[in-house]
């Protein structure tokens, strides 16, 4: 997780601020063993406007879930924060802080287009796919949408 969090503030740092609209953020894409959807609504903060965006179930064969959420630069650390409670404070119960949230999260990186894509994985287009008509001319570069 720490390693895709950095990877989000670099991007954020080398964005051109005169192509950003909307709310500047990143996305990261959780992955849970498929047994562990419960803890998906764990990944939201409406109060750090936190949003879960994009869940992909498994497919056939494959046990597990994709969860993609929108993290607003202004919240840039509250998964870190999350971490250092896990690591550092327990509940009064004795049970690490957070544990609902962390313990269940198998992979997390940073989201890309693709983890948005909530149709059939076979029906995203191919990076040599024409789209309206035009042709490809090698990788996209991406900018970042408005959100509202």
């Amino acid at each position: 997780m720490t390693r895709a969090l950095r990877q989000a503030t670099e991007n954020m740092d080398r964005r051109d601020p005169d192509l950003a609209t909307g709310e500047c953020g990143f996305y990261l894409q959780f992955d849970l063993a498929s047994s562990q959807t419960e803890a998906l609504d764990a990944l939201e903060n409406k109060r750090n406007a936190i949003e879960l965006v994009a869940v992909q179930l498994p497919a056939e064969g494959e046990a597990t879930v994709s969860a993609t959420v929108f993290v607003p630069e202004r919240s840039a650390d509250f998964y870190t924060r999350k971490i250092e409670q896990y690591r550092d404070e327990d509940t009064p119960k004795g049970n690490p802080k957070n544990e609902r949230l962390i313990a269940r999260v198998d992979t997390v990186r940073l989201g890309l287009v693709k983890a948005l894509f909530t149709d059939p994985v076979e029906t995203f287009p191919s990076q040599t796919a024409s789209v309206g008509g035009l042709a490809p001319r090698g990788p996209p570069k991406l900018i970042p949408a408005d959100r509202h």
